[in-house]
């Protein structure tokens, strides 16, 4: 398994060039703009959101065709994804940490702890996107893959609002139970935010093994 998440960031360090290049691209534009939330928003985000790149790679150079002959199993292969994500996801929130911890010396108004918790909410945003997207590329490729998540999300948020249009009807008290989540301690919202990530993240997962075991190449 080394070996397939080895071969993951070969493809990630041929990238690197543009990938510094982004960085840096980020940095001046939040520097012009005076807005330093930016970089510390686009740049975690852009991180994370290579695995989308490694993806693309293997479908351009048809490469799943020759790793099903490699002696690893088809489970074993997709781990070996979904565990270069959780590098990707460590990086951004190292990148994160250190913005943070920069970014409130070049402006007092913004606080480390408001800033990191920001980046924190866009990092797990940005993860649920990814394992969302992660079986639908292994069910139906990179392209099409991204086409069934929008219309996925789509469905998902006209179900949602009418849900939520239903409990105002109902005069339920769903307000106050979002306003109750709202003031609970950071800490918690923070942890329970990380637990439904891992549940997410772990669902996605399974649902990859079973998709990826079917498919023919």
């Amino acid at each position: 398994m080394k070996g397939l998440i080895l071969k993951d960031l070969l493809i990630l360090k041929n990238l690197m060039r543009n990938i510094l290049f982004a960085m840096l691209a980020f940095v001046l534009l939040s520097v012009m703009m005076k807005n330093y939330y930016y970089a510390g928003f686009i740049i975690p985000f852009y991180i994370v959101m290579l695995i989308i790149s490694v993806f693309s790679y293997d479908e351009l150079n048809n490469s799943n065709g020759y790793i099903i002959t490699l002696p690893f199993s088809r489970k074993t292969i997709v781990k070996a994804r979904y565990i270069l994500s959780l590098i990707n996801i460590g990086i951004a929130l190292l990148i994160g940490l250190l913005l943070s911890l920069i970014i409130p010396l070049l402006n007092s108004d913004i606080t480390f702890m408001s800033i990191f918790l920001s980046m924190c909410a866009t990092v797990g945003g940005v993860i649920i996107v990814i394992s969302l997207l992660i079986p639908f590329f292994y069910k139906f490729g990179v392209q099409k893959g991204r086409m069934m998540l929008f219309i996925v999300i789509i469905g998902l948020s006209l179900v949602i609002g009418t849900v939520f249009a239903l409990f105002e009807n109902a005069k339920l008290p769903i307000a106050n139970f979002i306003n109750n989540i709202a003031s609970l301690h950071y800490l918690i919202i923070i942890v329970g935010i990380i637990l439904l990530i891992l549940f997410v993240l772990y669902i996605s997962y399974r649902i990859s093994c079973k998709v990826y075991q079917k498919k023919e190449f």
